[in-house]
């Protein structure tokens, strides 16, 4: 089968299946958890957050599905959204036909607002792979970049920039078992600045309740630095209060 028409497939068959892959989800997600460790926390249990979690320093050039190189740079002044993901996993297609693309439809007309879902697996992950996936999502390049780089660096920076856990790859196995990787969705304000984090997939395996509560926070957040302007030239420095 030709690549440019796989990713259409899967998506076909998780939308007329999705029972299924909810249910193989869970198995794949204990299974995952057996062989590639513990899952990363979920961050937010009964607990205040400061306003600012962190701020990236550095900077990381990729391509996006257009085939355009892109950097993290260039979402200076937006409120963006970051996850990981790659082409061939069922969990990862679901939470985007489900999560990520229900909150793109409730933010993606705004001018300010971008959202980036960076491959784990560049090697695999080509452009016309990337495009397809964001065309069976229904993502604009223009305001949502389906993204792979050069492995080292991007691994490097998801995990000491992005502070993600470390992604960790069998090279024997095929499909969803191939990375382990944080499935952890970061809202980040106009200056780089992490405002929050949180693990969806994880977070249903605590029930719908749960779930929805952890959902309505990201939703909030984002709503509430979308309504926050780039504060003025040389005020930066003052951390939280500009943020």
């Amino acid at each position: 089968m030709k690549d440019r028409t796989k990713i259409t497939l899967i998506y076909s068959t998780v939308v007329v299946f999705g029972a299924v892959v909810i249910g193989t989800s869970m198995w794949i997600s204990k299974k995952r958890e057996k062989d590639f460790g513990q899952r990363p926390k979920v961050v937010d249990i009964g607990k205040e957050e400061p306003a600012v979690l962190m701020a990236l320093g550095g900077d990381l050039e990729l391509t996006n599905q257009a085939g355009k190189t892109v950097k993290i740079s260039d979402l200076d002044g937006k409120v963006w959204v970051a996850n990981q993901f790659f082409a061939n996993c069922p969990i990862c297609l679901k939470q985007n036909s489900d999560d990520l693309v229900a909150l793109y439809k409730e933010f993606g007309s705004h001018p300010d607002f971008q959202m980036i879902s960076i491959s784990v697996d560049p090697e695999r992950d080509t452009v016309d792979f990337l495009e397809d996936y964001a065309k069976a999502v229904g993502a604009d390049v223009k305001n949502w970049w389906f993204v792979r780089g050069e492995k080292e660096k991007v691994y490097e920076f998801l995990t000491k920039q992005m502070k993600y856990a470390a992604v960790v790859e069998r090279p024997d196995a095929e499909g969803a078992m191939r990375f382990g990787h944080d499935f952890g969705i970061q809202v980040y304000g106009r200056e780089r600045r992490l405002v929050r984090q949180r693990d969806l997939v994880s977070a249903k395996s605590f029930g719908d309740d749960y779930h929805a509560a952890r959902k309505k926070e990201l939703w909030e957040r984002i709503a509430e630095r979308l309504e926050t302007p780039l504060p003025p030239r040389g005020e930066e420095s003052k951390g939280e209060e500009a943020e």
